[in-house]
C-alpha cells in the first residue's frame, strides 16, 4: 500500500526583484523581463490545468480538497516527502531519527535553502509551521494529521525535535502533510499572509504564487532560487476553474488548456479523433468514494440506529455505481475503505440492497416522516445526480428526502455548525490509510454528527498509536466491522476512478493512490509524443 518595519520592506523589494524576474504578476518569464518564445513547433511555456474548481484556501494549515493539495505542493515543501504509498524521502530534513520510547523524532535539516523572499530556512520556521498546527487544533491539519503531537523545538538552526504525546503510527504520513512557512512573514502578518497580503506568502518549493483570482485560477511562476533544481520546460503552470463538463472539454480541444482533470463518460466522445495529441486516461490508481454522513445529536432522525440501518440497506448502490461511473467503478463497498487502502478487509460483506429490510428498520424506528434534506455540493460531479438516487431509494421505503445542492462554503458552514441532516462529498484516504479520516471525522467529530461509540474511539485511538503491523490491521477490520454494525454517522455510497486528459509530451503529473494530482516536477518532452 501503498507554506517590523524592516522586514516589511525586505519582503516586498524580494517580491518585486522575483516577479520582476518573472516579467510580472501576470506574464512570467525567465530571463530577466523578457519573455522566452517557445521554438517552431513546440508547445506555449504557460502550462495550463482546468479543474473543476480552485481551491479557496491558500493557508496551507487550512486546505481540505484536492485543488489545495496540490497547490500546496508546488509551492510548499515538508520535512520528508511522501510517496503516498507508505515511503518517505528526504526534503526539508536530510535526515531524522527516532527515540527508543517512539515519542521523540529528531530532524536534521538542510543548510542550503531560502525562501522565495529570499530568507534563509532554518529551524525558527519549522517551530513557527509546527506550532501553528498546535496553537489552532481546529485547522485541518490539526484534525486530519496531528492529534498525538505534542511539541515542537528547535535544537540548533538547522535541528529541529518533534514530540508525541504517544507513539505515532503515522508520524512520517504527518510530516510530509505539514508545509513548511517562513517565521518572519508569518510572525509580521500572521493568517492574513494567506489572504490580504498573498501576493507576499511564500515556501521553499519549486513554484511560487504569481497571481490568484478567487474561484477563478491561480498562476504558479517558477522559483529560480529552488533548493532543489526546477528544470521544467514550462516558466508558468495555471489552474483555472471549469465547471462544466463540456466547457472544460471544448477547452482542451481548442487548445486553451492542456490538461483537463474536469471529465466524465458522457462527455468522453468529444475527445474521439483527437487521440494524435491528446492522452485520455482511467486513473485505476487512485481512487475517490462518495460517502454520506448524518447528523444523529439527541432529537434528530439519524440519532435512532434503526434509521441509519435503513438508510445502509435502502440504497441501490450497484446501480449508481454502474450508472454513473461505467468502466470506473470501484465496485460496492464494504464500509469506507476503499479496495486500495491499508487495512481493508477484502472478506467483510459489501453493503446489500434489500428495500423490504430497508422499510422493516424503518418501522422498527422513530421516524416520523418529517423531510430530511441531503445536501451536495454543486462544484462535484454528478454530486445532484446521485443524490436525487439516493433520495429515490429512500422515498421507496417511507424515508421522505428532497436533495438540496449548496457552494463549497456552504457546505464547509453547515458542517463546522452541524446544520444539516444528511450531506454527501467526496472523500480520498490520505497516503492510502483511512487515519486521517477515522481521526477527523469519527474520532474528533470534526463535522459535529454528534455519532458517540466509546468502543469504537478507544479502538481508533489504539489503532493510531500501534506500530506492529499486523495488529493494526486487526484493529482497522474490527473498526469497519462495527462503523458498519453499529451503524456509525457515515455511509459509503459508490467508489470510483477518475478520468484525465493530457496533450501529448506532458510527463511528469502522475497521481498518487489517494488521488493526490502531483504537478511539482512538470515538464514537456517532445520525444514522449
Amino acid at each position: 500500500m501503498k507554506k517590523k518595519q524592516m522586514l516589511s520592506c525586505f519582503l516586498a523589494a524580494a517580491m518585486v526583484l522575483s516577479l520582476t524576474a518573472c516579467g510580472g504578476g501576470n506574464k512570467t518569464t525567465s530571463d530577466g523581463g523578457n519573455a522566452v518564445s517557445p521554438a517552431a513547433g513546440e508547445p506555449e511555456k504557460r502550462l495550463t490545468i482546468g479543474w473543476d474548481s480552485v481551491t479557496d484556501r491558500l493557508d496551507p494549515i487550512y486546505i481540505s480538497d484536492q485543488e489545495g493539495f496540490t497547490y500546496a505542493y508546488m509551492v510548499y515543501d515538508c520535512l520528508v516527502e511522501s510517496d503516498h504509498k507508505g515511503g518517505y524521502e528526504p526534503a526539508l530534513a536530510e535526515d531524522w531519527s527516532v527515540a527508543d520510547d517512539g515519542m521523540t523524532w529528531t530532524f536534521n535539516l538542510r543548510k542550503d535553502v531560502k525562501f522565495q523572499n529570499g530568507q534563509d530556512f532554518t529551524s525558527a520556521d519549522v517551530v513557527c509551521s509546527y506550532q501553528r498546527v498546535l496553537d489552532d487544533q481546529t485547522c485541518n491539519t490539526y484534525i486530519d494529521h496531528w492529534a498525538m503531537l505534542d511539541s515542537v523545538s528547535a535544537v540548533d538552526d538547522y535541528t529541529v525535535e518533534i514530540k508525541t504525546t504517544e507513539p505515532f503510527s503515522m508520524f512520517l504520513a504527518s510530516v510530509g502533510w505539514t508545509w513548511i512557512i517562513p517565521h518572519e512573514a508569518y510572525e509580521q502578518y500572521g493568517a492574513d499572509l494567506f489572504t490580504e497580503h498573498r501576493e507576499i506568502q511564500c515556501g521553499t518549493g519549486p513554484w511560487m504564487l504569481a497571481e490568484y483570482n478567487e474561484g477563478q485560477n491561480w498562476v504558479l511562476a517558477k522559483n529560480p532560487n529552488c533548493w532543489k533544481t526546477n528544470d521544467s520546460y514550462y516558466d508558468e503552470v495555471e489552474m483555472r476553474a471549469l465547471n462544466e463538463v463540456a466547457t472544460s472539454v471544448s477547452a482542451h480541444l481548442s487548445g486553451d488548456i492542456q490538461v483537463n482533470l474536469n471529465m466524465n463518460d458522457e462527455m468522453l466522445s468529444m475527445y474521439n479523433g483527437s487521440e494524435d495529441r491528446i492522452d485520455v486516461q482511467v486513473e485505476d490508481e487512485a481512487t475517490i468514494f462518495y460517502y454520506c454522513q448524518y447528523n444523529c445529536a439527541a432529537g434528530e432522525p439519524f440519532s435512532d440506529p434503526n434509521l441509519r440501518l435503513a438508510f445502509d440497506y435502502a440504497i441501490n448502490r450497484e446501480a449508481i455505481g454502474n450508472g454513473f461511473y461505467n468502466g470506473r467503478n470501484g465496485g460496492v463497498p464494504n464500509g469506507i475503505w476503499c479496495s486500495s487502502t491499508y487495512g481493508y478487509d477484502e472478506s467483510y460483506p459489501a453493503y446489500e440492497y434489500d428495500p423490504e429490510k430497508a422499510k422493516e428498520y424503518v418501522a422498527a424506528s422513530n421516524y416520523d416522516g418529517r423531510e430530511i434534506v441531503l445536501n451536495v455540493k454543486t462544484s462535484e460531479q454528478y454530486a445532484q445526480e446521485i443524490g436525487l438516487a439516493i433520495a429515490e431509494d429512500l422515498q421507496a421505503v417511507g424515508i421522505n428526502c428532497s436533495v438540496e445542492p449548496i457552494e463549497p462554503a456552504t457546505m464547509n458552514t453547515i458542517r463546522a455548525e452541524g446544520t444539516y441532516d444528511i450531506f454527501m462529498v467526496t472523500q480520498i484516504h490520505a497516503d492510502g490509510d483511512a487515519f486521517s479520516h477515522l481521526s477527523k471525522r469519527i474520532l474528533l467529530d470534526a463535522h459535529h454528527s454528534g455519532y458517540v461509540n466509546e468502543e469504537l474511539n478507544a479502538l481508533i485511538e489504539q489503532s493510531n498509536k500501534e506500530l506492529d503491523e499486523d495488529k493494526r490491521i486487526e484493529e482497522l477490520h474490527e473498526i469497519n466491522k462495527i462503523m458498519r454494525e453499529d451503524p456509525a454517522s457515515q455511509s459509503n455510497i459508490v467508489s470510483y476512478h477518475d478520468y484525465s486528459a493530457h496533450d501529448k509530451g506532458i510527463i511528469n503529473l502522475p497521481i498518487y493512490p489517494d488521488n493526490v494530482h502531483y504537478f511539482r516536477y512538470v515538464t514537456y518532452d517532445a520525444s514522449a509524443n
